[in-house]
């Protein structure tokens, strides 16, 4: 008996041994939480992270998926979660596409930098605020809209972010931060709010931008914020004592 048994088993072995790795009875995943109430689940084989529950995300240093960073291709945050934490989706490499939901209001500092692949994230329509170099270097994200209902834009928010042809500053915008489109190289377009008053130093630095109208209602422009290829700069500042201000931030160096 006990030596049926054992070539029952050995014959058992031999079947999943030699069966192909397609037939997986169930798909692998990885599940865990980005906060006190919100829980991911990431299944390996469609590629999909599903983000779920309420309130905002947890802060990081880094990003605390990067062990699954292989596995995701698109990431969906349902409604209910309020933020995007600090770095918590840094360097996925291989990230092409994002949904927000309208109940996120906030996007922290470095949450998708480094994401290189990343070409689509459509911003929520209530969100009111995006944190320090938030998509640095994405290099390949196109069609970004800033909502209406914007406040707040950090410094480097999207620097590096090359494939980004043009970008509208909301009125609710004050300030235009340092390095916000520094070295985005394909930006060709810029609309500035009524609400900005100052455009901080390098904000535009080594963008792609080819002409560039600013509005009466932005009174500071700090020094080399535009060091613009081949640009052509209309300045409808009011002041005359400020064009000198102005032509030294739009200077071109020697070596562009």
């Amino acid at each position: 008996m006990k030596k049926k048994f054992m070539s029952f088993l050995l014959a058992l072995a031999l079947v999943f041994t030699m069966a192909p790795m397609g037939l997986v009875a169930h798909a692998e995943t990885y599940e865990g939480l980005l906060g006190r109430n919100v829980h991911y689940s990431i299944n390996a084989t469609s590629g999909v992270m599903t983000v779920s529950g309420s309130g905002p995300m947890e802060d990081y240093n880094q990003c605390p998926i990067s062990s699954c960073s292989r596995y995701i291709k698109k990431i969906i945050v349902e409604p209910g979660v309020t933020r995007i934490g600090n770095s918590v989706f840094e360097e996925l490499y291989d990230l092409v596409g994002v949904s927000l939901p309208d109940t996120v209001t906030e996007i922290g500092e470095y949450a998708f930098s480094s994401c290189y692949n990343l070409k689509s994230c459509p911003l929520p329509s209530k969100l009111r605020k995006i944190e320090d170099r938030a998509f640095n270097a994405c290099s390949k994200l196109v069609g970004m809209t800033l909502p209406s209902t914007l406040k707040e834009l950090g410094e480097g928010a999207f620097c590096y972010c090359k494939s980004i042809s043009s970008i509208n500053i909301p009125d609710g915008v004050k300030e235009i931060p340092s390095g916000a489109f520094a070295d985005c190289y394909g930006l060709k377009k810029i609309s500035i709010g009524k609400g900005v008053k100052k455009i901080a130093w390098q904000a535009f630095h080594h963008a792609g931008l080819t002409s560039l109208v600013i509005p009466a209602n932005v009174t500071e422009i700090e020094h080399t914020t535009f060091a613009l290829r081949a640009a052509t700069i209309w300045s409808t500042l009011p002041l005359r004592e400020k064009s000198k201000r102005f032509q030294t931030a739009c200077a071109r160096t020697a070596r562009l």
